[in-house]
């Protein structure tokens, strides 16, 4: 995932909240990332495990918090990598719903100018404050699509795998236009969604056996972390795109064909 021109606009908290546990935050994002490369290694039950310790972090984390619904999303994916797929169809279901609640939070997200803004730009975003906050608030809703565009595509590929090709159709299509509109260039997940969907009215065809059964963004939340001050200050603190950033690039992307070939 690219850093996008509402990253490049608004990057930090205008006050940081020291009533977050920022261990506990940590902590979500290392069990998620721990998850994937668990299933990327074989090992469905192990990541399911992790999934569902980052689960009961996000279960504490304040109301809407999207982060909650990416880890709903990735319990939906542990039980569909070890052939639930009833109880998997029931959390991603529970996953767009929590996508869809999380709009209210980014509603009130803090958001300040770039630390790196000019004196000039500075005072005309003072000057024009609440269409500033507008805009980037826009921009970050869109953003958030990209997470319910990931839990549609896991959705339809669980409807793949039953064979039920035009429910699963009208979901990645859906999931390919939401995901397009959230985020900008040719990024793994929109073409996870697009191999998706080619696979439909395709013959079968050897697949590729290195392709991990997960695709998140090009990399992880914490390589990116520190580069975008999407964590500040000492002692370490999220801002609330840090908040956000971290559930779109910890949701993960089912690919059918690997997800097939790895799963139950």
């Amino acid at each position: 995932m690219h850093s996008t021109p509402t990253h490049q606009a608004a990057t930090q908290m205008t006050d940081l909240d020291p009533s977050h546990d920022v261990d506990a935050e940590i902590s979500w994002v290392h069990l998620t990332e721990q998850a994937a490369a668990q299933l990327a290694e074989g090992n469905a039950h192990a990541a399911r495990e992790s999934w569902q310790q980052a689960h009961a972090i996000a279960a504490d984390l304040p109301e809407h918090d999207p982060r909650l619904a990416a880890s709903i999303n990735n319990l939906a994916i542990g039980h569909r990598m070890i052939g639930d797929f009833a109880q998997a169809e029931r959390y991603y279901q529970l996953a767009l719903h929590t996508w869809e609640a999380a709009g209210e939070w980014v509603e009130h997200m803090q958001i300040s100018a770039h630390a790196g803004s000019s004196l000039f730009h500075m005072r005309m975003e003072n000057r024009h404050r609440e269409q500033y906050r507008r805009n980037a608030v826009a921009g970050f809703q869109r953003e958030l699509g990209a997470g319910h565009a990931a839990s549609l595509n896991n959705l339809a590929e669980l409807l793949h795998a039953a064979e039920r090709p035009d429910d699963a159709r009208k979901l990645y299509t859906e999931a390919l236009e939401q995901r397009g509109t959230a985020l900008q260039g040719d990024e793994p997940g929109g073409q996870a969604i697009a191999r998706n969907i080619a696979l439909l009215s395709a013959a079968p065809t050897e697949t590729d056996a290195t392709r991990s059964p997960i695709c998140a963004g090009a990399r992880p939340f914490s390589d990116q972390a520190e580069q975008n001050r999407w964590i500040v200050d000492l002692p370490p603190m999220f801002t609330d795109e840090g908040r956000l950033m971290a559930a779109l690039l910890c949701t993960y992307v089912l690919d059918h064909a690997a997800a097939a070939r790895a799963g139950g």
